[in-house]
This record gives structure tokens, C-alpha cells and sequence, in this order.
């Protein structure tokens, strides 16, 4: 691994954050951009690891990647700092917000692993 990880991939430090986040069996886990600058592989472990703890415990995932939003989820938007919207990702497509802006943004628009 080297010395303080050096050795490791952004992915496999970014599983092994996970890891030991598990390990600590707490009520409430927040992932902040936990997906961002990963491969497709790593993301889609990431993202089946905070499903399952999503059934045990509160899970809170911050993130610009909107693969990284699960469909089962309430989905809080912000903009400058305020809530935008909350609800379903599909109730939020649904109309058009900043959600769905979002979604159909070119820029936004990412491929999802699972």
C-alpha cells in the first residue's frame, strides 16, 4: 500500500474510506462527492455499499454525480446554499426544476455502473 496509502488508487482509497466506514457501524453515514474521479468498477462498489447501508442506518450523499443518486431516495437539490426542491427523483423530473434541469444538462449528464 505504501506509506500512508501512497501506492493506492483514488478508487481503491476511496473503497477502503468505505471500509472502514463500515466497520464503525453507525447510525447516520455522510459521503461527500464519494464517487467523484473513480472508474465505472469502482463506483458501482461504492454505490452498492452505501445502498446496503442505506438499509441499516441514515445515509446522506452529497454529490454533483448524478449516477451516485439512488431512485429509491429522497433527493434534496440546493442552489446558493438553499433548498431548490426535495422529493423522488422521478416526482422531480416530473416538473421542471433544477433536478431535472440538471438531468437533461449536457454537462451533467453522466453514465451510471449499476
Amino acid at each position: 500500500m505504501g506509506e500512508a496509502g501512497a501506492e493506492l488508487s483514488g478508487g481503491q482509497r476511496q473503497k477502503l474510506a468505505c471500509a472502514r466506514a463500515v466497520l464503525r457501524k453507525s447510525r447516520l453515514y455522510v459521503f461527500d462527492e464519494a464517487t467523484s474521479n473513480i472508474d465505472a468498477e469502482s463506483e458501482a462498489d461504492i454505490l452498492s455499499v452505501i445502498s446496503h447501508l442505506a438499509t441499516l442506518s441514515t445515509v446522506i450523499v452529497i454529490t454533483h454525480r448524478l449516477s451516485a443518486v439512488q431512485l429509491d431516495a429522497d433527493v434534496v437539490v440546493l442552489s446558493d446554499g438553499r433548498i431548490a426542491e426535495r422529493g423522488r427523483p422521478e416526482s422531480l423530473l416530473a416538473h421542471d426544476g433544477a433536478f431535472r434541469r440538471l438531468h437533461t444538462d449536457e454537462e451533467f449528464q453522466y453514465v451510471s455502473a449499476r
